[in-house]
């Protein structure tokens, strides 16, 4: 019918006669598949989402509900698909999602996001036998930028040197924005604290290179505070935030631009 063009974009006369397969779009598997068939065969009946392939390539994504249709004698004569495109319901709920854990500003993963990621990662160096570090920095500098310049090149600057220190980081590493001009690293499967350093001066020196904003060049450092997982105490990820946070303070107490490693035995011993 006008819906089915409408909706796949293949018409009465390329459609009919072609099995369902043109409409594929490779996202489900062929378990997928044997279940739905599963299902109508047994109950007659299946419903659910799915995400099919319209003629031009693109994907959509649809409400699907097929049912059998069977004969006097109870055998399946065909089946009736009733099929909603839900796509920009999909679309909206993604952008929720992704509004609901990362940085409206820069794009990094927000507080929220950064809690699920350490919490894996710290689950993942009790399976692999490995260090982690979390790293707390905060830029030196940055409320003069501000008061001087206004929140538009502040804001401007945070998302110039937010895109730095991520690009300094590994792959498997996250970097997350706290809020204000505090970020939060988690460097992951480190065999010692000592790999650490060269990921923490990376950081410290992407911070630290001049930004050119339309002939102006601003430039800001970093005090960076670090603690590692695991340690002799069971921590939990607050706890790891909360020494590193301490950390940091530590390094701008010692003339900023630098980074301090948070002691957890003398903390322990206290």
């Amino acid at each position: 019918n006008d819906a089915f063009t409408r909706i796949t974009g293949y018409t009465r006369e390329e459609a009919i006669g072609k099995n369902p397969r043109i409409l594929q779009s490779g996202r489900h598997d062929a378990a997928f598949y044997a279940a739905l068939w599963a299902e109508l065969r047994e109950s007659g009946h299946w419903s659910g989402e799915m995400w099919n392939r319209r003629k031009n390539g693109e994907a959509y994504a649809e409400l699907l509900t097929i049912s059998a249709v069977r004969d006097t004698h109870g055998v399946t004569a065909n089946y009736v698909a009733l099929v909603s495109d839900i796509t920009a319901c999909k679309e909206q709920q993604s952008q929720l999602e992704h509004i609901a854990h990362f940085d409206a500003l820069t794009n990094l993963p927000n507080r929220l996001l950064l809690a699920d990621r350490l919490q894996q990662a710290m689950s993942q160096s009790r399976r692999r036998d490995t260090q982690l570090a979390v790293a707390y920095l905060d830029l030196d500098g940055f409320k003069a930028v501000n008061d001087q310049h206004g929140h538009d090149v502040g804001d401007a600057l945070l998302v110039a040197l937010a895109a730095r220190m991520k690009d300094a980081l590994r792959d498997g590493d996250t970097l997350a924005r706290m809020g204000g001009d505090e970020f939060v690293a988690v460097l992951i499967d480190l065999d010692g604290p000592a790999l650490s350093v060269p990921l923490l001066n990376r950081m410290l020196g992407a911070a630290a290179q001049p930004v050119d904003m339309d002939g102006l060049a601003l430039q800001v450092s970093a005090s960076l505070g670090v603690t590692f997982f695991p340690q002799t105490q069971d921590m939990d990820a607050d706890q790891l935030l909360r020494q590193a946070d301490h950390a940091m303070y530590q390094a701008k107490l010692a003339g900023k631009n630098r980074y301090h490693v948070f002691d957890a035995e003398h903390d322990s011993h206290i």
